[in-house]
């Protein structure tokens, strides 16, 4: 019967130059009317080989011998195993066939990535917090990044408990699309634009996914699979004239100091035309003085650049 046995590249016949040189150990097997040499990928000095027993010597020179000796007994019955099934099956037993059984024995295959649509999700998350995930041009997502990922994916948990589909990659599709906007737009009563924000948060972990070959489903780069905006959208704009934040300007709210300063915050935006973002975060280092009067000076947190507000009576106040 074919037995699978290990041999050195050469054997015992080293030159001197070669006698502290490591060797392949190499795994053969006779068929019928092939031979197979394949190499292990180990290697041992020809001092610390056992040529009667085709393994490594019980030497401390060698640290990973038990490792390394398991690993060729446990390929020389795999070789054997698979000699005994083709026989059973009376099927002759090729070289390219064997070749295949050690090659996966050897170099085994990662398993695919079965993350689901909401592991990934979590995980792309965890990533973006700890750094690990980073920006094309090198740099960390902020923070307000990490809210609004945050924020659609309890979106998508909370759409997915009454959703009658089981919801995952493949399942991303127009009808989950028309479902999921129905969702936002009568449940959440979300208007066009925040709409908006959460279906291009899901493109980009879908885009994510699909870049690491976690994601096939492709409908979410269809035409019909679009962002949802307020253009066409008829819009009511509110303002307030002068006599109005006037009016709330002398209101008395000192019994209530979240008001106040809600209120004074408020004034305040109005009379600098700075964003909430900037004017809600004013230190007293933002305060400058010149000849002209007293003005602020803030790095805008959405635009990254530096504007210039005057400071009147009013924002003084």
């Amino acid at each position: 019967m074919a037995e699978a046995f290990f041999f050195l590249r050469k054997g015992t016949k080293v030159s001197y130059k070669e006698i502290n040189t490591r060797q392949p150990i190499y795994v053969g097997c006779r068929l019928v009317k092939e031979q197979l040499v394949y190499p292990t990928g180990f290697k041992v000095l020809p001092k610390h080989w056992d040529f009667d027993k085709s393994k490594i010597k019980n030497v401390t020179a060698v640290s990973n011998k038990d490792e390394i000796n398991f690993y060729l007994h446990d390929l020389k019955e795999l070789i054997d195993r698979t000699i005994d099934k083709y026989k059973l099956m009376r099927e002759p037993l090729t070289k390219i066939e064997l070749k295949q059984t050690i090659d996966n024995y050897l170099n085994p295959q990662p398993e695919a990535r079965t993350e689901s649509l909401f592991e990934y999700i979590n995980r792309f998350i965890e990533e973006v917090e700890n750094g690990r995930r980073l920006l094309d041009n090198g740099k960390r997502y902020e923070y307000r990044s990490v809210q609004r990922f945050r924020s659609t994916q309890k979106l998508i948990e909370d759409f997915n408990t009454s959703y009658s589909r089981h919801l995952d990659f493949a399942t991303i599709d127009l009808e989950f699309y028309k479902d999921f906007n129905s969702y936002m737009a009568t449940v959440k009563d979300y208007k066009p634009d925040t709409m908006g924000k959460h279906q291009k948060t899901l493109k980009t972990f879908l885009r994510e996914a699909t870049d690491e070959g976690i994601n096939e489903n492709l409908d979410f780069q269809k035409k019909t699979f679009k962002i949802t905006s307020k253009d066409n959208e008829e819009s009511i704009h509110i303002a307030l004239n002068e006599a109005e934040l006037l009016e709330m300007y002398n209101l008395d709210l000192s019994d209530n100091q979240r008001l106040e300063k809600v209120r004074d915050l408020f004034i305040v935006g109005c009379h600098t035309g700075l964003r909430w973002s900037d004017f809600s975060d004013i230190k007293p280092q933002n305060i400058k003085k010149d000849i002209e009067g007293e003005y602020i000076e803030i790095i805008q947190e959405k635009m990254k650049r530096n504007v210039v507000a005057p400071i009147n009576k009013t924002v003084k106040m």
